[in-house]
């Protein structure tokens, strides 16, 4: 009888001992796993910051003239031929007339 209390108790604490470190494998989990997923966030916001669909989303439009993409009025002349991307699709364009702008820098 007094065998059989010792091994209860014995297995008591054994299963209490595996029990805390099943807990703190659990919480370390979860703790990689949080910051797992934070990163995949800051990723994902970076990614987003870069995209460059997001200034076509806010009216803008990216120019292009023989399929690249026109920087200044330098590159071009009256009569040419350009495309502007817009979030929505792409209107084709010609130039008319050319008035180059003082810049500040």
């Amino acid at each position: 009888m007094l065998l059989n209390q010792i091994v209860q108790a014995r297995l008591g604490n054994i299963k209490s001992s595996l029990t805390t470190m099943l807990q703190n494998q659990v919480s370390q989990l979860k703790l990689k796993f949080n910051e797992a997923q934070q990163n995949i966030n800051n990723q994902i916001e970076k990614l987003d910051l870069l995209n460059p669909i997001k200034p076509l989303e806010k009216g803008f439009a990216i120019l292009k003239h023989n399929n690249k993409i026109v920087r200044s009025v330098t590159e071009l002349n009256a009569n040419s031929k350009l495309t502007a991307q817009l979030h929505d699709g792409v209107i084709d364009l010609d130039v008319v007339n050319i008035r180059k702008e003082k810049t500040n820098e």
